[in-house]
This record gives C-alpha cells, sequence and structure tokens, in this order.
C-alpha cells in the first residue's frame, strides 16, 4: 500500500515537474546543455521501444507504465534544472539545511542500536560482523542509506564551501557504515578522497587521477572481497538471484542483438508488477525470490535490466548518459567544491549500488536527480567559491 501510494505520487510529481518545465521553455530561450542529457534519454528509450515492438510481450499500457519509470529519474534533473533557473531558492535552502541537521543527529544518535540492539525496529533481521544492520524506521538498510546521502548532499550545498556543517557531515559516516552493506563502505571512501582532495587543494593531472581512481576501485573490490558480497550474490549458482538475472541478461542481449526485449520485459519494477511473460518462459516461476508469487529478487539489480530490456546498444546509450552527469560532476567541483561534491556523491552511490539494486529505476533516485539539479543552479549562481 505504501508503495503504491508513493509510486503514484512519485509519477504525478514527475509528470507536474515536466509540464512545467515545457511552459518554461515557451516563455525562454535555453542553452543546447540543458538537453544533453534528455537527448540521450530520449534515443535510449526509442531502443527500449523498437524491442517492445518487434517482440510485444507486454501489452502498451504497462510499456507506457515501464517508459515513465525508467525515465523519471532523467526528467526530475531536466525539469528540475529548468525550474531552478527561474526561482530563488536560497532562503528555502537556509530552512532545509536546519532540517538537515536535526536529521543528521537523529540518525548518528539512532545508529547506536546497532550496538546496543535495541530498538529492535531499526535493525534489519541480518546480522555482519556480529552486528544486526541498521535500518531505522525504513524497510531496508539501502533507504536508510539513500535518506543518509541526500541530507549529506543538503549539508555540503549549504557548507559556505565546505567551512560549515563538517560536524553533522561526519556525523553521517557512522549510520551509513552502520547499514553494513559493501556498497556503503565504497561509498565512504570514496567521499574521504575526494573530499580530502577538495580541502588539501592538492593538484591532480591525469595520471594522478587515474591512479586515484585505480587506488579507490582496488579499495572498493578489496571491501566486496571481504565482505564475501560477490559469492554470496553472484557465485552461488542457482541460489543467487543477482547471478541468474545476470547471466540470462547476457544471453539475452546476444540472442536478440543489438536491442533487447523490450519495455517492462526484464529487471524492472513494472517487469515484476506485471510478471514479464519471459520470466515464465525463463522458468522463474520455480525460483524462490523470482516466482510469480515471491518477486522480490526480481528488482534486484539495475544492469541486467539494462541488458535485457536494450541490449548492448542500450547499455552503451545508458553508459553514455552516465557520463554525461559524470563531466557535469567534474566541471562542478573545479568551479566550486561543496557544490560539485553534493552533486556527485548521489550519482557516485547510484553508480555503486547499481551492482545490488535497481539504481537509477528506484523511485527515490527521484530525490538525487532534485538534488543534483539544486547543486547545479547553486554552482550558477556562485561560479567561484
Amino acid at each position: 500500500m505504501v508503495r503504491t501510494v508513493f509510486g503514484l505520487f512519485d509519477e504525478l510529481f514527475t509528470l507536474f515537474s515536466v509540464l512545467f518545465a515545457l511552459l518554461i521553455l515557451l516563455q525562454q530561450k535555453t542553452k543546447k546543455s540543458d538537453y544533453r542529457e534528455l537527448k540521450i534519454l530520449i534515443v535510449f528509450q526509442m531502443i527500449g521501444l523498437i524491442g517492445s515492438l518487434i517482440y510485444q510481450l507486454q501489452p502498451a499500457k504497462v510499456v507506457v507504465l515501464d517508459l515513465m519509470a525508467t525515465s523519471k529519474f532523467v526528467l526530475i534533473f531536466w525539469s528540475s534544472l529548468l525550474i531552478f533557473r527561474e526561482l530563488d531558492i536560497h532562503e528555502l535552502l537556509e530552512k532545509i539545511k536546519k532540517f538537515a541537521k536535526v536529521l543528521a543527529t537523529v540518525f548518528f544518535v539512532s545508529s547506536f542500536s546497532s550496538f546496543l540492539r535495541f530498538p529492535a525496529i531499526f535493525l534489519a533481521s541480518e546480522t555482519r560482523f556480529g552486528l544486526r544492520a541498521f535500518k531505522f524506521i525504513f524497510f531496508h538498510p539501502f533507504v536508510l542509506a539513500m535518506a543518509v546521502v541526500s541530507t549529506l548532499s543538503i549539508l555540503l550545498l549549504t557548507s559556505n564551501q565546505l567551512k560549515e556543517n563538517r560536524l553533522y557531515s561526519w556525523l553521517l559516516l557512522l549510520p551509513l557504515l552502520l547499514t553494513l552493506r559493501s556498497r556503503s563502505f565504497g561509498f565512504v571512501l570514496i567521499f574521504l578522497l575526494i573530499y580530502l582532495y577538495l580541502k588539501t587543494g592538492i593538484k591532480i593531472g591525469r595520471i594522478g587521477l587515474f591512479v586515484s581512481g585505480a587506488i579507490a576501485l582496488s579499495g572498493l573490490f578489496l571491501l566486496i572481497q571481504l565482505t564475501g558480497s560477490f559469492d554470496k550474490y553472484y557465485g552461488g549458482g542457482v541460489e543467487s538471484a543477482r547471478g541468474i538475472l545476470t547471466e540470462d541478461a547476457f544471453a539475452i542481449a546476444k540472442e536478440t542483438f543489438p536491442i533487447g526485449k523490450g519495455l517492462a520485459t526484464f529487471g524492472t519494477f513494472t517487469a515484476r508488477t506485471y510478471y514479464s511473460p519471459l520470466y515464465s518462459d525463463l522458468g522463474y516461476r520455480q525460483v524462490y525470490g523470482l516466482g510469480y508469487i515471491h518477486t522480490q529478487y526480481l528488482t534486484d539489480s539495475f544492469w541486467p535490466a539494462i541488458l535485457g530490456q536494450y541490449g548492448y546498444l542500450g547499455l552503451g546509450t545508458y553508459v553514455g548518459l552516465l557520463a554525461s552527469l559524470c563531466t557535469r560532476g567534474v566541471r562542478l567541483l573545479k568551479q566550486n567544491g561543496a557544490f560539485g561534491l553534493a552533486f556527485c556523491l548521489p550519482l557516485i552511490h547510484l553508480v555503486i549500488s547499481s551492482t545490488s539494486s535497481n539504481s537509477f529505476f528506484n523511485p527515490m533516485a527521484v530525490g538525487y536527480a532534485f538534488i543534483m539539479a539544486l547543486a547545479t543552479k547553486l554552482s550558477a549562481d556562485f561560479p567561484r567559491q
């Protein structure tokens, strides 16, 4: 019920934002760069629609629903870029900062429940490293992690070039780590490296950037290996839902090269809700978590959905979209460290999480897109801070 209500609000919010942005387009000129990600999204979804027309595995209504669900992140980012340009949001942002500080304190204090094992409502049922994962009032630790990253990004947006809100930013790292997810460990590692780089003002050339990236990736893979996440979720043969989805996604992409099976057919929440005929063909009804009744693992990864629905051509297109966003992030980091970091953190978290969640297709990713557009707006207002 909660998921249905939130999903409906999410879709209405996206529709309203796009309509508002279109009204702005009719009244003023915009930059070509404003449309970059939108153009890539259109190409991406055209690939999916071609697959839908060829294979016709889902009815038109379901295809349209998936089209909206898989476009929300980019649509909110694009429309928010145009809307924020017309608004003075600085006073509102100061009020949000106060709320973010309160939220950071609540998250930090509540996270000690992992050590105390009380109250149980704040903790997930699983145990890792001798502790129960912290989830606060959310249904899963990943949702808490997204809420923490959002709060951290808001604090960075109001940090006066990393001079303020430092204590609250550090406080948020503990609840993030206590989700006990390897992706959270990797995110904290990357955050600390970028923060250190911005605070020290060290100039890094291309070689230095490459070495730093290699060190960060090595550290991330080491964390994954130490936590056993890869073997648990991808190395378990028939017992691993993510392993099954990934293997089958590659097989589908090879079979339907260069496109995939089309929208709402594989790996997305819409394909899960309107149980895709492709799942029955693949024998998923006999696999727990992938069957018709218990479907919770069908959206347990992001890249298999890209490969299965859009094929290798869609995969390349979406990587191009992410590259475009990364280019914006690097530019913002050079203009204003705090705003650039606030832009990059949600993007980094989604990329890291894409191996173990529906990531960019998650409804909460809309909030990330909103924050990234906000960082772009503030960087344009204060380009040399």
